[in-house]
Protein backbone atom coordinates (compact mmCIF):
# COMPACT_ATOMS: atom_id res chain seq x y z
CA UNK A 1 0.00 0.00 0.00
CA UNK A 2 3.03 2.27 0.87
CA UNK A 3 4.23 1.83 -2.90
CA UNK A 4 1.31 2.04 -3.99
CA UNK A 5 0.61 5.73 -2.60
CA UNK A 6 4.35 7.23 -3.73
CA UNK A 7 3.71 5.82 -7.06
CA UNK A 8 0.81 8.18 -7.04
CA UNK A 9 2.29 10.75 -5.38
CA UNK A 10 4.75 10.59 -8.40
CA UNK A 11 2.46 10.42 -11.22
CA UNK A 12 0.40 14.02 -9.60
CA UNK A 13 4.00 15.69 -9.30
CA UNK A 14 4.65 14.61 -12.89
CA UNK A 15 1.12 15.90 -14.04
CA UNK A 16 1.37 19.22 -12.39
CA UNK A 17 4.93 19.57 -14.25
CA UNK A 18 3.58 18.98 -17.46
CA UNK A 19 0.33 21.58 -16.97
CA UNK A 20 2.98 24.37 -15.61
CA UNK A 21 5.43 23.57 -19.20
CA UNK A 22 1.60 24.20 -21.09
CA UNK A 23 0.74 27.17 -18.72
CA UNK A 24 4.69 28.58 -19.43
CA UNK A 25 4.50 28.25 -22.87
CA UNK A 26 1.03 29.63 -23.50
CA UNK A 27 2.50 32.59 -21.78
CA UNK A 28 5.54 33.13 -24.00
CA UNK A 29 3.76 32.80 -27.27
CA UNK A 30 0.70 35.27 -25.70
CA UNK A 31 4.18 37.58 -24.95
CA UNK A 32 6.26 37.29 -28.10
CA UNK A 33 4.55 39.59 -31.40
CA UNK A 34 2.58 38.07 -34.15
CA UNK A 35 4.78 37.51 -37.50
CA UNK A 36 3.13 40.46 -39.36
CA UNK A 37 4.04 42.86 -36.20
CA UNK A 38 7.77 41.41 -36.46
CA UNK A 39 8.12 42.16 -40.06
CA UNK A 40 6.83 45.69 -39.76
CA UNK A 41 8.47 46.47 -36.37
CA UNK A 42 12.07 46.94 -38.11
CA UNK A 43 10.50 48.72 -41.34
CA UNK A 44 9.21 51.25 -38.65
CA UNK A 45 12.10 51.91 -36.94
CA UNK A 46 14.14 51.99 -40.78
CA UNK A 47 11.36 54.34 -41.88
CA UNK A 48 13.16 58.11 -40.96
CA UNK A 49 16.64 56.67 -41.99
CA UNK A 50 14.99 55.64 -45.46
CA UNK A 51 13.31 58.97 -45.64
CA UNK A 52 16.79 60.72 -44.77
CA UNK A 53 18.65 58.78 -47.85
CA UNK A 54 15.49 59.61 -50.19
CA UNK A 55 15.85 63.09 -49.53
CA UNK A 56 19.46 63.09 -49.67
CA UNK A 57 19.69 61.20 -53.00
CA UNK A 58 16.85 63.67 -54.66
CA UNK A 59 19.25 66.52 -53.58
CA UNK A 60 22.27 65.31 -55.26
CA UNK A 61 21.16 63.08 -58.67
CA UNK A 62 21.34 66.07 -60.84
CA UNK A 63 24.67 67.17 -58.89
CA UNK A 64 27.58 66.65 -61.47
CA UNK A 65 31.32 66.17 -60.59
CA UNK A 66 32.06 69.89 -62.09
CA UNK A 67 29.84 71.38 -60.36
CA UNK A 68 30.80 73.21 -56.88
CA UNK A 69 28.37 70.88 -55.20
CA UNK A 70 29.94 67.90 -56.70
CA UNK A 71 33.30 68.59 -55.71
CA UNK A 72 32.28 69.36 -52.01
CA UNK A 73 31.14 66.16 -52.12
CA UNK A 74 33.98 64.18 -53.67
CA UNK A 75 36.09 66.39 -51.06
CA UNK A 76 33.95 64.91 -48.11
CA UNK A 77 34.09 61.54 -49.02
CA UNK A 78 36.03 59.49 -46.43
CA UNK A 79 38.25 55.95 -46.49
CA UNK A 80 35.04 53.44 -46.53
CA UNK A 81 34.01 55.49 -49.77
CA UNK A 82 36.96 55.25 -51.18
CA UNK A 83 37.33 51.92 -50.81
CA UNK A 84 34.17 51.23 -52.50
CA UNK A 85 34.82 53.46 -55.58
CA UNK A 86 38.07 50.79 -55.72
CA UNK A 87 36.49 47.92 -55.33
CA UNK A 88 33.09 48.61 -57.62
CA UNK A 89 35.21 50.56 -60.08
CA UNK A 90 38.84 50.52 -60.60
CA UNK A 91 39.85 47.12 -59.29
CA UNK A 92 43.33 47.08 -60.06
CA UNK A 93 43.98 50.46 -58.09
CA UNK A 94 44.19 50.84 -54.30
CA UNK A 95 41.45 53.69 -52.30
CA UNK A 96 44.87 55.84 -52.02
CA UNK A 97 45.69 55.89 -55.80
CA UNK A 98 41.70 56.26 -56.36
CA UNK A 99 41.82 59.35 -54.14
CA UNK A 100 44.97 60.60 -55.13
CA UNK A 101 44.07 60.35 -59.09
CA UNK A 102 40.99 62.16 -58.33
CA UNK A 103 42.50 65.24 -56.00
CA UNK A 104 45.31 65.84 -58.31
CA UNK A 105 44.20 64.98 -62.16
CA UNK A 106 40.93 64.74 -62.56
CA UNK A 107 39.12 66.59 -60.39
CA UNK A 108 37.67 69.85 -62.37
CA UNK A 109 38.88 73.08 -60.43
CA UNK A 110 39.04 77.01 -61.67
CA UNK A 111 41.56 79.03 -62.91
CA UNK A 112 43.85 80.32 -60.54
CA UNK A 113 42.50 84.08 -59.69
CA UNK A 114 45.30 86.95 -59.21
CA UNK A 115 44.39 86.98 -55.47
CA UNK A 116 45.02 82.97 -55.01
CA UNK A 117 48.51 83.13 -56.99
CA UNK A 118 49.47 86.30 -54.72
CA UNK A 119 48.72 84.25 -51.36
CA UNK A 120 50.28 81.40 -52.46
CA UNK A 121 53.75 82.53 -53.30
CA UNK A 122 53.03 84.66 -49.86
CA UNK A 123 52.61 81.48 -48.15
CA UNK A 124 55.67 79.54 -49.90
CA UNK A 125 57.96 82.69 -48.24
CA UNK A 126 56.84 81.69 -45.45
CA UNK A 127 56.19 78.32 -44.69
CA UNK A 128 59.25 77.25 -47.21
CA UNK A 129 59.16 74.64 -50.59
CA UNK A 130 58.93 71.67 -48.77
CA UNK A 131 55.35 71.84 -46.70
CA UNK A 132 53.50 71.64 -49.67
CA UNK A 133 50.53 69.62 -47.83
CA UNK A 134 50.76 73.25 -45.36
CA UNK A 135 50.85 75.65 -48.08
CA UNK A 136 47.72 73.99 -49.47
CA UNK A 137 45.86 74.01 -46.26
CA UNK A 138 46.57 77.17 -45.29
CA UNK A 139 45.33 78.19 -48.78
CA UNK A 140 42.06 77.09 -48.55
CA UNK A 141 40.64 76.63 -51.87
CA UNK A 142 40.87 73.28 -51.96
CA UNK A 143 43.70 72.99 -54.18
CA UNK A 144 45.44 70.04 -53.84
CA UNK A 145 49.46 69.83 -52.87
CA UNK A 146 50.76 69.39 -56.23
CA UNK A 147 48.19 71.96 -57.21
CA UNK A 148 49.79 74.30 -55.50
CA UNK A 149 53.43 73.27 -56.43
CA UNK A 150 52.82 72.72 -59.96
CA UNK A 151 51.26 76.39 -60.13
CA UNK A 152 54.10 77.88 -57.92
CA UNK A 153 56.80 76.12 -60.74
CA UNK A 154 54.75 77.70 -63.39
CA UNK A 155 55.10 81.29 -61.68
CA UNK A 156 58.53 81.00 -60.94
CA UNK A 157 59.90 78.75 -63.58
CA UNK A 158 58.27 79.43 -66.57
CA UNK A 159 61.50 77.94 -68.57
CA UNK A 160 61.70 75.13 -66.24
CA UNK A 161 58.27 74.09 -67.30
CA UNK A 162 59.22 73.38 -70.84
CA UNK A 163 61.00 69.87 -70.16
CA UNK A 164 60.83 68.42 -73.40
CA UNK A 165 64.04 70.88 -74.71
CA UNK A 166 65.89 70.24 -71.27
CA UNK A 167 69.16 68.30 -71.60
CA UNK A 168 71.44 67.21 -69.09
CA UNK A 169 75.04 68.09 -68.24
CA UNK A 170 77.48 66.50 -66.55
CA UNK A 171 77.00 68.92 -63.69
CA UNK A 172 73.45 67.68 -62.94
CA UNK A 173 74.41 64.08 -63.41
CA UNK A 174 76.66 64.19 -60.92
CA UNK A 175 74.48 66.49 -58.43
CA UNK A 176 71.71 63.41 -59.29
CA UNK A 177 73.82 60.96 -58.08
CA UNK A 178 74.80 62.81 -54.74
CA UNK A 179 71.54 64.16 -54.28
CA UNK A 180 69.99 60.18 -54.12
CA UNK A 181 72.74 58.93 -51.85
CA UNK A 182 71.41 61.85 -49.44
CA UNK A 183 67.67 61.89 -49.95
CA UNK A 184 66.90 58.17 -51.86
CA UNK A 185 64.57 57.91 -54.30
CA UNK A 186 62.00 60.59 -53.55
CA UNK A 187 61.98 62.04 -57.08
CA UNK A 188 59.54 64.71 -56.40
CA UNK A 189 61.99 66.36 -53.71
CA UNK A 190 64.69 65.74 -55.78
CA UNK A 191 62.81 67.83 -58.73
CA UNK A 192 62.62 70.76 -56.32
CA UNK A 193 66.36 70.73 -55.49
CA UNK A 194 66.96 71.28 -59.06
CA UNK A 195 64.18 74.24 -59.29
CA UNK A 196 62.34 73.08 -61.65
CA UNK A 197 64.46 72.49 -64.22
CA UNK A 198 63.63 68.61 -64.96
CA UNK A 199 60.55 66.82 -63.29
CA UNK A 200 60.35 64.02 -61.21
CA UNK A 201 59.49 61.66 -64.48
CA UNK A 202 62.81 62.80 -66.00
CA UNK A 203 64.66 62.30 -62.71
CA UNK A 204 63.91 59.03 -62.19
CA UNK A 205 64.38 58.10 -65.92
CA UNK A 206 67.89 59.52 -65.52
CA UNK A 207 68.49 57.76 -62.42
CA UNK A 208 67.63 54.57 -63.91
CA UNK A 209 69.68 55.19 -67.78
CA UNK A 210 72.92 56.71 -65.26
CA UNK A 211 73.17 54.66 -62.60
CA UNK A 212 70.96 51.27 -63.01
CA UNK A 213 72.18 50.95 -66.29
CA UNK A 214 75.89 52.48 -66.22
CA UNK A 215 75.46 54.66 -69.36
CA UNK A 216 73.78 58.11 -70.12
CA UNK A 217 70.62 57.64 -72.17
CA UNK A 218 70.68 59.69 -75.53
CA UNK A 219 67.46 61.45 -77.05
CA UNK A 220 66.23 62.41 -80.27
CA UNK A 221 67.17 60.78 -83.71
CA UNK A 222 69.28 57.44 -83.49
CA UNK A 223 72.30 57.19 -85.07
CA UNK A 224 73.64 54.61 -87.66
CA UNK A 225 76.02 52.75 -85.17
CA UNK A 226 72.75 52.87 -82.40
CA UNK A 227 70.63 51.54 -84.88
CA UNK A 228 73.30 48.38 -85.89
CA UNK A 229 73.85 47.29 -82.09
CA UNK A 230 70.08 47.46 -82.04
CA UNK A 231 69.68 45.05 -84.64
CA UNK A 232 72.79 42.89 -83.30
CA UNK A 233 70.82 43.21 -80.04
CA UNK A 234 67.39 41.95 -80.85
CA UNK A 235 69.07 38.77 -83.18
CA UNK A 236 70.88 37.84 -79.86
CA UNK A 237 68.31 38.07 -77.57
CA UNK A 238 64.95 37.91 -79.32
CA UNK A 239 61.88 40.37 -79.17
CA UNK A 240 61.23 40.46 -75.56
CA UNK A 241 63.86 40.72 -73.61
CA UNK A 242 64.45 44.94 -73.94
CA UNK A 243 66.86 44.62 -71.57
CA UNK A 244 69.25 42.59 -72.58
CA UNK A 245 68.77 44.08 -75.58
CA UNK A 246 69.60 48.04 -73.96
CA UNK A 247 72.54 46.44 -72.47
CA UNK A 248 73.82 46.00 -75.99
CA UNK A 249 72.95 48.76 -77.64
CA UNK A 250 74.56 50.93 -74.55
CA UNK A 251 72.99 54.20 -75.12
CA UNK A 252 69.00 53.56 -75.09
CA UNK A 253 66.77 52.53 -72.33
CA UNK A 254 64.08 49.19 -73.19
CA UNK A 255 61.73 51.11 -73.03
CA UNK A 256 63.53 53.12 -76.33
CA UNK A 257 64.71 50.12 -77.77
CA UNK A 258 61.57 48.70 -77.80
CA UNK A 259 59.30 51.71 -79.27
CA UNK A 260 62.42 51.70 -81.83
CA UNK A 261 61.93 48.33 -83.05
CA UNK A 262 58.56 48.15 -83.26
CA UNK A 263 57.85 51.49 -85.12
CA UNK A 264 60.83 51.96 -86.94
CA UNK A 265 62.64 48.89 -87.88
CA UNK A 266 60.36 45.90 -87.37
CA UNK A 267 59.35 43.88 -90.57
CA UNK A 268 56.25 42.25 -89.05
CA UNK A 269 54.49 45.60 -88.08
CA UNK A 270 51.92 47.07 -90.34
CA UNK A 271 52.86 51.03 -90.76
CA UNK A 272 50.07 51.58 -93.36
CA UNK A 273 46.70 53.25 -92.57
CA UNK A 274 44.21 51.48 -90.67
CA UNK A 275 41.63 50.03 -93.02
CA UNK A 276 37.95 50.04 -92.39
CA UNK A 277 38.10 46.40 -91.47
CA UNK A 278 40.96 47.01 -89.09
CA UNK A 279 39.27 50.16 -87.98
CA UNK A 280 35.82 47.67 -87.02
CA UNK A 281 38.61 45.26 -85.49
CA UNK A 282 39.69 48.32 -83.21
CA UNK A 283 35.87 49.09 -81.66
CA UNK A 284 35.58 45.27 -81.22
CA UNK A 285 38.91 44.87 -79.40
CA UNK A 286 38.08 48.08 -77.17
CA UNK A 287 34.90 46.27 -76.51
CA UNK A 288 36.16 42.45 -75.48
CA UNK A 289 39.02 44.15 -73.58
CA UNK A 290 36.57 46.66 -71.77
CA UNK A 291 34.32 44.05 -70.79
CA UNK A 292 37.38 41.64 -69.27
CA UNK A 293 39.62 44.85 -67.48
CA UNK A 294 36.87 47.22 -67.02
CA UNK A 295 39.35 49.98 -69.08
CA UNK A 296 41.45 49.92 -72.00
CA UNK A 297 44.29 48.26 -72.00
CA UNK A 298 46.87 48.95 -75.35
CA UNK A 299 48.93 45.45 -75.15
CA UNK A 300 45.94 43.43 -74.74
CA UNK A 301 44.15 45.21 -77.60
CA UNK A 302 47.32 44.81 -79.57
CA UNK A 303 47.15 41.14 -79.45
CA UNK A 304 44.00 40.77 -80.86
CA UNK A 305 45.02 42.84 -83.63
CA UNK A 306 48.11 41.00 -85.33
CA UNK A 307 50.82 44.00 -87.11
CA UNK A 308 49.74 46.45 -85.01
CA UNK A 309 51.82 48.01 -82.01
CA UNK A 310 50.05 48.84 -78.45
CA UNK A 311 51.22 52.70 -79.87
CA UNK A 312 49.56 52.72 -83.04
CA UNK A 313 46.05 51.13 -81.54
CA UNK A 314 46.13 54.25 -78.84
CA UNK A 315 46.74 56.89 -81.60
CA UNK A 316 44.05 55.26 -83.46
CA UNK A 317 41.83 54.85 -81.03
CA UNK A 318 42.50 58.35 -79.76
CA UNK A 319 41.81 59.90 -83.59
CA UNK A 320 38.37 57.92 -83.35
CA UNK A 321 37.15 59.10 -80.06
CA UNK A 322 38.04 62.63 -80.88
CA UNK A 323 37.99 63.40 -84.49
CA UNK A 324 35.52 59.91 -85.41
CA UNK A 325 38.36 58.42 -87.83
CA UNK A 326 42.07 57.10 -87.70
CA UNK A 327 44.55 58.71 -90.04
CA UNK A 328 47.19 56.49 -88.35
CA UNK A 329 49.79 55.34 -91.18
CA UNK A 330 48.46 58.49 -93.54
CA UNK A 331 51.92 60.11 -93.43
CA UNK A 332 53.81 57.12 -93.62
CA UNK A 333 52.26 56.25 -97.12
CA UNK A 334 52.61 59.66 -98.12
CA UNK A 335 56.41 59.29 -97.60
CA UNK A 336 56.91 56.08 -98.75
CA UNK A 337 55.21 57.38 -101.93
CA UNK A 338 57.59 60.60 -102.07
CA UNK A 339 60.63 58.25 -101.64
CA UNK A 340 59.39 55.91 -104.55
CA UNK A 341 59.10 58.85 -106.71
CA UNK A 342 62.58 60.57 -105.24
CA UNK A 343 64.08 57.01 -105.82
CA UNK A 344 62.54 57.00 -109.50
CA UNK A 345 63.75 60.31 -110.43
CA UNK A 346 67.08 59.47 -109.24
CA UNK A 347 67.10 56.12 -111.08
CA UNK A 348 66.17 57.57 -113.87
CA UNK A 349 68.50 60.26 -114.02
CA UNK A 350 71.46 57.44 -113.56
CA UNK A 351 70.32 55.45 -116.00
CA UNK A 352 71.19 58.27 -118.14
CA UNK A 353 74.45 58.75 -117.00
CA UNK A 354 74.78 54.98 -117.53
CA UNK A 355 75.08 53.17 -114.14
CA UNK A 356 72.58 53.72 -110.51
CA UNK A 357 73.91 53.99 -107.48
CA UNK A 358 73.79 51.13 -104.92
CA UNK A 359 72.80 53.33 -101.79
CA UNK A 360 69.79 54.25 -103.88
CA UNK A 361 68.93 50.80 -104.30
CA UNK A 362 69.26 50.70 -100.19
CA UNK A 363 67.67 53.30 -98.86
CA UNK A 364 66.09 53.22 -95.46
CA UNK A 365 62.81 56.05 -95.50
CA UNK A 366 61.23 56.38 -92.44
CA UNK A 367 58.67 59.11 -91.66
CA UNK A 368 58.95 62.24 -89.64
CA UNK A 369 55.89 61.04 -87.46
CA UNK A 370 57.34 57.56 -86.51
CA UNK A 371 61.18 58.54 -85.80
CA UNK A 372 59.59 62.09 -83.81
CA UNK A 373 57.30 59.75 -81.82
CA UNK A 374 59.78 57.05 -81.04
CA UNK A 375 62.78 58.96 -80.74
Amino acid sequence: QQQQQEQGQEEQEKQSQQVQQVQGQQQKEQQQPQPQAMAIAPIQAQAPRIQDLSARFAAIKDVTPESAQGQRIAAELDAPAWERISLGFVKDRSPMECKGYWLHIQRPMPSWSNKEKRTLMDLVKQRGTDKWEEVALALGTGRSAAQCLREWLRATHPQGMKHKNTKWSLEDSKKLEALVAKMGRNWQAISLEFDGKYDRHQIRDRWHGQAEMQMFRHLGYWKEDEKERLLEGVELHGFDKWNEVASHVGTRTAKQCRERWQNVLSKEVNRGRFTPAEVEALKKAAETVMQEEGRLVWGKMAKLMPRRTDDQIRRAWQQLQTHGVVTVGRAYELEQQRARKQKQARGERTAEEGAVEPEDMEEEVGTEEVQRESG
